[in-house]
């Protein structure tokens, strides 16, 4: 049986003694595909809608219209998660750690750590009920002597952004890489120009939101991590924008932004503690959300997510199209994370 994957961005063949596939980028389906495949109208230029629908009630921690944060999908998207998680099905147990997944959860990229660098890798499945097949490596982002994570695809699947840094976790750069169409293979990556006016010592964690945004982390010398977005505005010259998550006290890291696939809710790790001592955050890497009512608009406060977070670093990776998943890179020692699923629970 052959399947074929023709809205993926194709990287290489992998055959298995019952199904020949193909490759895929591990990010999203361009946004005018629906999770069973289905076409959609959705047009991440439209205007945006009213920040508050008539008679709402907005939520008293962060402002936000839980009406518009339903994507109509089969849990509630303003639950908490499940507290319990379970590992990626299929991806050997070791040291992994920033994945990405296609639009139906059927391919993933993420990153190994392999011979004292992490080597970008990807995997395939036919359904999301079934585990992942063997991982093979990601051909399109190599860099010897550096280790590679954070690969993420446009929605037109012909940009991919991914960053490497040296052993020790310096050095941070964010590679871009271009091709013509989806039939044909990515250009070598080089060094991103569009961020060439951050003065910055290491720049990681890029993430394509579907309107074509970037998002990703940045460090100047003597500050830590903050979040900054690089607009998709055609012949925009201005740069990146830093992105407001609230006041951070001392050096907190703010790090990993993930975006759900409506723009409207952003997970991300910051080394923040809360405001009060019966939050549970550490400040060690704790999972915070951040959310807003239209794309026009600012994200709201941010809220730390307890059931998320754990005594070590946890670092959001995907969140599915319906709200419903979050996959996230947990530490399980000291320097080594393994890669595990939160759910929220079915609507009642």
């Amino acid at each position: 049986m052959s399947v074929s994957f023709v809205r993926w961005a194709a990287f290489a063949s992998l055959t298995t003694a019952a199904v020949t596939v193909s490759a895929v980028a591990c990010s999203s389906f361009g946004e005018d595909e629906s999770p069973d495949g289905s076409e959609t109208s959705t047009d991440p230029d439209a205007p945006a809608e009213a920040s508050v629908a008539d008679g709402a009630t907005l939520d008293s921690a962060t402002g936000v219209d839980s009406s518009k944060v339903d994507g109509g999908g089969p849990c509630d998207p303003m639950a908490p998660f499940n507290p319990s998680s379970m590992p990626v099905p299929g991806i050997p147990a070791g040291d992994t750690y920033s994945a990405r997944l296609t639009k139906d959860e059927t391919g993933i990229s993420f990153s190994r750590y392999e011979e004292g660098y992490y080597k970008l890798k990807i995997a395939l499945r036919s359904d999301r009920s079934v585990p992942f097949s063997a991982e093979q490596p990601l051909a399109a982002a190599s860099h010897p002597q550096r280790s590679v994570a954070g690969a993420t695809v446009s929605s037109d699947q012909l940009q991919l952004v991914y960053y490497t840094t040296e052993a020790d976790g310096g050095d941070g750069t964010i590679f871009h890489s271009t091709r013509l169409g989806v039939a044909t293979s990515f250009s070598p990556g080089i060094s991103y120009a569009a961020l060439a006016n951050i003065d910055a010592v290491t720049r990681r964690d890029p993430f394509f939101a579907v309107n074509g945004d970037l998002y990703f982390a940045s460090r100047e010398a003597a500050a830590p991590h903050a979040l900054y977005v690089l607009p998709n505005v055609p012949g925009a010259t201005n740069g990146p924008v830093p992105v407001n998550t609230g006041v951070v006290s001392g050096n907190a890291e703010e790090r990993a932004p993930v975006l759900s696939f409506d723009e409207l809710t952003m997970y991300f790790q910051s080394s923040r503690t809360a405001p009060t001592s019966t939050s549970g955050a550490t400040g060690n890497g704790d999972v915070w959300v951040m959310r807003r009512n239209t794309r026009a608009d600012a994200f709201g406060l941010p809220v730390f997510v307890p059931e998320l977070s754990s005594a070590l670093s946890d670092e959001p990776s995907w969140l599915s199209p319906d709200n419903c998943r979050l996959y996230l890179s947990r530490v399980t020692s000291p320097g080594v994370s393994e890669l595990i699923i939160f759910t929220r629970p079915p609507k009642q």
